[in-house]
């Protein structure tokens, strides 16, 4: 009996004192001890929430339909004279003209569903295997043939984004600069041959992208996506390459 009653009053003692310790750890602000309080534990957010923008890296195809610009000498003063002031004309109107390239783009996320702004830089390289074209507007009509045209474009987007983890699928509307230098050997029927120059074109081109991003790792997905222009020169392009979140 006496044993019973001396660990009785042990574990008593231990676990008032335990107690009066754990309360001795926390006081307020007069120094007085009060209960300890469990800490909430902290927030957590996914890899998505934490976004903040991305980088794409991509290479393209696209068909364009060049009739849509007007070309003109790059360097009036470097052409014949009877180049000078004119103009390629008669140039098909379909899309039978194929450019390569790469695009390089960086993007923003305000909020998770929403991409502003996304801005790209492209360059691309077409073969248009001598199309033949009319040279007009300078001292004489002349021909000229179509060979290497190089394009450089600048973009910028808005859009929205839906999350089906670990696909996203993206819309952007976007408007964008291009600069098109085409390669023309140039001749008449009177004068023979001038030998070749470069004709080149603005175009100011308005669209929209349909997109696609395939998570490989929380911060790299691949995107592939097609991308259409109404406004100068016309074009479908499609896409495929990697994206880089951060």
């Amino acid at each position: 009996m006496t044993a019973r009653i001396f660990v009785f009053v042990f574990v008593f003692v231990f676990v008032f004192g335990f107690a009066r310790s754990a309360m001795a750890d926390c006081r307020d602000e007069s120094g007085e001890p009060i209960a300890c309080t469990t800490a909430p534990p902290p927030e957590e957010h996914t890899h998505r929430e934490r976004e903040l923008g991305y980088v794409n890296v991509y290479p393209f195809v696209e068909l364009g339909d060049l009739s849509g610009v007007r070309f003109s000498p790059d360097s009036p003063s470097s052409v014949p004279e009877v180049e000078r002031g004119s103009h390629l004309t008669g140039m098909p109107s379909n899309f039978d003209h194929a450019f390569g390239g790469l695009t390089l783009g960086v993007g923003y996320r305000p909020l998770p569903w929403l991409r502003l702004p996304d801005v790209s830089a492209s360059w691309g390289y077409g073969d248009l295997s001598g199309t033949n074209v009319r040279i007009e507007g300078g001292s004489q009509s002349l021909t000229g043939a179509l060979h290497d045209v190089w394009l450089l474009r600048v973009q910028a987007a808005a859009g929205i984004d839906l999350d089906l983890d670990p696909v996203r699928l993206y819309a952007l509307g976007h408007v964008g600069v291009a600069g098109y230098f085409a390669q023309v050997d140039v001749g008449g029927s009177s004068i023979g041959g001038l030998g070749s120059d470069t004709y080149s074109a603005v175009s100011l081109e308005l669209g929209w992208t349909l997109g696609m991003e395939i998570e490989l790792t929380p911060d790299v997905a691949y995107t592939l996506g097609y991308r259409h222009v109404h406004t100068g020169v016309e074009q479908n392009t499609f896409f495929f390459g990697i994206n880089a979140r951060f």
